[in-house]
C-alpha cells in the first residue's frame, strides 16, 4: 500500500516535467518548465530551439500581417509587429513637421500619366494581366510645383498603399528607383502589377509619426486582357526586324505614339518594366544573332561634331545635347537606325549600331547634358573628351 501511494505521488509531481511544451498555454509555466520557450508573438510554447512558425516581422505585406494573430501592421515603417510593440527606431524626424500637399503626378517611363490637383483628375492608369509598371510619384503643392522631402528625413514619410480589390493588382515600393533614360533617382516609385482582369481603385498616404499626413482620392485603374504576341514585334506583323527596331527608337525619341497597349509590353524585351535603348539593343541583337561584347566607349567632341572609339561594337547611343537655335547638325548616314528630335534648344538623338565612329557633325557650339550606350549586356560605361580649346564657327 505505502508503495502504491508513493508512486501515486511521485507521478503527480513529476508530470509537468514530462509534459509537451505545446500543452502550456501560459508564459509562466511554460519558462518554468526545462526545453520549453515561450514566444509571445504567437502566444505559444514551443520546445527549446525549435520554430517552424511565421513571427511577425515575416510579413511584408498589410493583408498577410493582419490576418494573423497578435500581430499588426505600422504603415510608417512599412513594417509588421507584434501586437502593442513598438522598438523602431523612428530617427530625428519632428512630429511638428507636416506636409502639406494637393495633388500628385503619376509618371510611367518618364512621361505623365495620371494627375489630381485640389479635386481634379486627370488621366487614366491602366495596364494588362501580367504586366509591371514601375511607376514614380511626384507630390504636389498648392502652386502646383513638386514637394521635395529634405535629404535625410525621407525615412520620416514613409507611403502607405489601401487597395479595394487585391485580386486584382497588387503593389510594391521600391527602393530608390533609377531611371537612366531621365537621369533622375526617384525616392517615390512603386510597382503596379495587374494580377486579373477588372477594375479597383488605390489610395496613397503620406504617412508621418503613425498618422497620414495626405491621402489621395481614390486612383482608378483598368487591367485588361494579358497580351499576346512575340516579344520585339511591336507592329504586330508576325516578325521581329528592323521595322520593329525603327518603329520603337521613334517613340522613345518622341517622334511617334503607340497604338496601343500592348505594344510597350510586347517592346520590353528584357523585362525590366521599361522600355529604352537596351531593349532596342536586345530586337537588333536577335535580328543578327548577337555582336561581340563592348566594356567602354570614349566620345570625342570637336568643334565639328561628335564622334566616339570603342572596343567593339555598340549596339545603341543615345544622349542629349544642348545648343543655341544657330546650331546645325547631319547625323551619321552610317547606322543601322538613326532618329532625333530638337525641341527649343534641346536636342535627343538615337544612333542604333553605328557602323564606324561618327554620330554627327555640326556646325555651331553644343554642350552633351547627357549620354548612354548600351550593349547587348546592359549599359557601356562611358567616357567624353573635350578639346582643351574649342573652335567657335562662323555659323555660332
Amino acid at each position: 500500500m505505502n508503495i502504491l501511494l508513493r508512486l501515486m505521488i511521485f507521478s503527480l509531481v513529476t508530470m509537468p516535467l514530462f509534459a509537451d511544451c505545446e500543452d502550456f498555454d501560459n508564459q509562466v509555466d511554460c519558462e518554468g518548465s526545462e526545453h520549453c520557450e515561450w514566444h509571445a508573438d504567437e502566444g505559444a510554447c514551443e520546445d527549446e530551439g525549435h520554430d517552424d512558425h511565421a513571427h511577425c516581422e515575416d510579413f511584408d505585406n498589410q493583408v498577410d500581417c493582419e490576418g494573423s494573430e497578435h500581430c499588426e501592421w505600422h504603415a510608417d515603417e512599412g513594417a509588421c509587429e507584434d501586437e502593442g510593440h513598438d522598438d523602431h527606431d523612428h530617427g530625428d524626424c519632428d512630429s511638428d513637421e507636416h506636409v502639406d500637399v494637393n495633388g500628385l503626378i503619376l509618371e510611367y517611363n518618364g512621361v505623365e500619366i495620371y494627375s489630381q490637383f485640389e479635386g481634379y483628375i486627370e488621366g487614366v492608369v491602366e495596364l494588362h494581366v501580367n504586366d509591371v509598371k514601375d511607376i514614380s510619384i511626384h507630390f504636389l503643392d498648392q502652386d502646383q510645383q513638386e514637394i521635395v522631402i529634405a535629404e535625410g528625413q525621407e525615412d520620416c514619410y514613409p507611403l502607405s498603399f489601401d487597395i479595394a480589390d487585391q485580386s486584382i493588382i497588387s503593389i510594391s515600393m521600391e527602393e530608390g528607383h533609377e531611371d537612366h533614360d531621365h537621369e533622375d533617382e526617384h525616392h517615390n516609385a512603386f510597382e503596379l502589377t495587374g494580377l486579373a482582369m477588372g477594375a479597383t481603385t488605390f489610395s496613397i498616404s503620406i504617412m508621418h509619426d503613425g498618422h497620414a499626413d495626405y491621402t489621395s482620392m481614390p486612383i482608378y485603374v483598368t487591367v485588361n486582357e494579358e497580351c499576346v504576341g512575340l516579344a520585339g514585334d511591336i507592329n504586330d506583323d508576325a516578325i521581329v526586324n528592323i521595322l520593329d527596331v525603327v518603329y520603337l527608337v521613334a517613340v522613345i525619341i518622341g517622334n511617334d505614339v503607340w497604338n496601343n497597349d500592348c505594344q510597350s509590353v510586347l517592346a520590353d524585351v528584357n523585362n525590366d518594366n521599361t522600355v529604352n535603348i537596351l531593349d532596342v539593343v536586345g530586337i537588333i541583337d536577335w535580328v543578327l544573332n548577337g555582336r561581340s561584347s563592348i566594356t567602354e566607349v570614349e566620345f570625342n567632341k570637336t568643334d565639328s561634331g561628335l564622334s566616339f572609339d570603342s572596343d567593339g561594337y555598340v549596339g545603341a547611343i543615345q544622349l542629349v545635347i544642348s545648343h543655341d537655335e544657330n546650331f546645325s547638325y547631319q547625323l551619321t548616314s552610317k547606322a543601322m537606325v538613326s532618329d532625333s528630335k530638337t525641341e527649343g534648344n534641346s536636342t535627343t538623338i538615337i544612333v542604333v549600331y553605328p557602323e564606324d565612329g561618327e554620330i554627327f557633325t555640326s556646325m555651331g557650339r553644343f554642350d552633351i547634358e547627357s549620354v548612354f550606350a548600351a550593349s547587348s549586356e546592359g549599359y557601356i560605361d562611358t567616357k567624353i573628351n573635350i578639346p582643351s580649346t574649342f573652335k567657335i564657327n562662323n555659323a555660332y
